[in-house]
């Protein structure tokens, strides 16, 4: 393990998975041995930082912090290798999850320069919700180098075999566990954006039957969702037994952080889930992400369509009739695809920053701002 991650960078492209080996390494170790491993890895965490490669050391410092591991200057290290990252808050967080008396001298010097940080960029120097979003931090380039599958609910969906995706990482959103394949394909994620009360005719009672739902039918997805929504399903006993992320997506778009897709802080709201799902595979490093059944072609056709015919949620959303026929105005849904294309936008210029490549799967796509890939060829 130790070999693995010094090894140069061409040597771990080439199929070494640091992140299994670490997991294995771990998953099988004795409690009573994993202080003495927490001591190793802080050795090994400080040769990694010396040699510059920060994605290495995030992805570290991420599992680090899954597996609860507590040795003295080990988590100053895994803040200084976020903060060297532009990950402020997933540096605090590192702080947080960590005991006090563990750090040396440094380490208050470390946390006076994040707070300088946040503060320079007039951003609160807590997040709201630190204590559900901090434990994020786990995923931080966890699939570091790895490619992803983003499912959309469009009808084109219906065109792709998704059988073919039973070993690789998928995320699905809202209503894709209907789809008649989804046990087969197993997504490892389940988005959820915030439910939006004021666009939809939904109460409490109606959402939380819904989550339900999508508890009982998502398998052994990892659920994520936002802060507000946990909170409901939280008081009513959902997803009490499903792994979480908590996303704190109270900022307005204008808002955006330095890093926008550092999810153990304050994140600006989504247009659609699939930006969400986008930004979640940017935190956890992937280098190729494939994008199936999102087409936004409402504008064109006038209509919300999905590959499926009738969900729990069919008939509530407003602008919308009961046959799904859109009824605001040109002007309005001109606006509402403004919005979201220029977070597309937004976010196929921070792949070109982070070397990660977005591609799409469907030719009929109104989305045309990513390059257009032949899915059967991906396999």
């Amino acid at each position: 393990f130790q070999k693995g991650l010094l090894m140069s960078e061409t040597e771990r492209q080439e199929g070494h998975d640091i992140g299994k080996d670490m997991t294995t390494w771990l998953q099988n170790m004795p409690e009573i041995e994993k202080p003495k491993a927490s001591l190793r890895l802080r050795r090994l965490l400080g040769k990694i930082l010396q040699k510059g490669d920060t994605p290495l050391a995030v992805k570290l410092g991420g599992l680090v912090a899954a597996h609860g591991l507590q040795a003295p200057g080990l988590h100053y290290l895994v803040a200084l290798a976020m903060l060297k990252d532009g990950r402020p808050y997933s540096a605090q967080a590192a702080l947080a999850l960590s005991e006090s008396q563990d750090y040396p001298q440094e380490s208050a010097e470390l946390a006076l320069e994040i707070k300088n940080y946040l503060t320079r960029l007039n951003l609160p120097l807590q997040a709201s919700y630190g204590n559900l979003t901090c434990t994020n931090l786990a995923y931080a380039n966890r699939y570091l180098g790895q490619r992803c599958f983003i499912l959309g609910n469009a009808p084109s969906l219906k065109n792709h075999n998704l059988k073919l995706l039973c070993h690789d990482v998928v995320f699905s959103v809202s209503n894709g566990y209907l789809h008649s394949d989804y046990a087969i394909y197993r997504p490892h994620f389940h988005c959820l954006p915030t439910i939006p009360y004021d666009e939809m005719r939904l109460t409490h009672d109606h959402a939380a039957k819904w989550l339900a739902d999508m508890d009982e039918k998502i398998w052994d997805a990892t659920i994520t969702l936002s802060v507000a929504d946990f909170t409901l399903a939280h008081e009513r006993g959902i997803f009490a037994n499903r792994s979480h992320l908590c996303m704190d997506m109270s900022l307005p778009w204008q808002a955006l952080p330095l890093n926008p897709c550092d999810i153990c802080g304050p994140m600006s709201g989504v247009q659609s889930v699939p930006i969400m799902a986008l930004m979640l595979a940017f935190f956890m490093g992937f280098e190729k992400i494939y994008l199936l059944g999102i087409d936004h072609t409402d504008l064109i056709t006038r209509r919300y369509n999905y590959f499926y015919k009738k969900s729990m949620n069919t008939g509530l959303e407003r602008g919308v009739d009961t046959k799904g026929n859109i009824t605001d105005d040109n002007f309005t849904l001109i606006k509402c695809m403004y919005k979201l294309f220029s977070q597309y936008s937004f976010l196929k210029n921070e792949s070109i920053k982070r070397n990660t490549h977005i591609y799409n799967t469907n030719p009929h796509s109104f989305l045309d701002i990513f390059p257009l890939v032949e899915y059967n060829h991906l396999f």
